[in-house]
């Protein structure tokens, strides 16, 4: 009897997933329909090139770290704390250096952003003169 239930909660979990982004999508499709019936204007996509995704390279800064710490964790014998809190500290140390990483480089862009723009204005302003 266990066996039977073993097999079905994947089963079942994986079911219910597929029904939920299910019922999400035509959720979503159906309020749209509605939303043109109505002549309400559809909301603007989000521009997904302002805002350069790594989510990658925080996988990877965060697989890097795992994997140090199982190596680390290898070559200290009898050590106290168990492996798996040490491969878990990497991890979590990996991912505080990728949220660092990625909020210098937004301060970078917007810096930037910010000179760009005052540019443009200093350029525009002596011309209508």
């Amino acid at each position: 009897m266990e066996g039977v239930i073993a097999v079905f909660i994947p089963i079942v979990f994986l079911l219910a997933t597929a029904g939920t982004i299910a019922f999400y999508i035509y959720s979503r499709s159906k309020e749209r329909a509605l939303m043109i019936e109505k002549g309400i204007p559809l909301p603007e996509p989000k521009d997904e090139e302002s805002k350069p995704r790594r989510t990658w390279l925080k996988l990877g800064i965060l697989a890097i770290f795992v994997a140090l710490g199982g190596v680390i964790s290898n070559l200290i014998p009898n050590f106290l704390i168990n492996d798996i809190y040490l491969i878990v500290l990497f991890g979590g140390i990996g991912l505080v250096v990728g949220h660092l990483w990625e909020k210098k480089e937004l301060a970078k862009e917007l810096e930037n952003e910010m000179k760009n723009e005052m540019r443009s204005r200093t350029g525009n302003e002596g011309e209508a003169l």
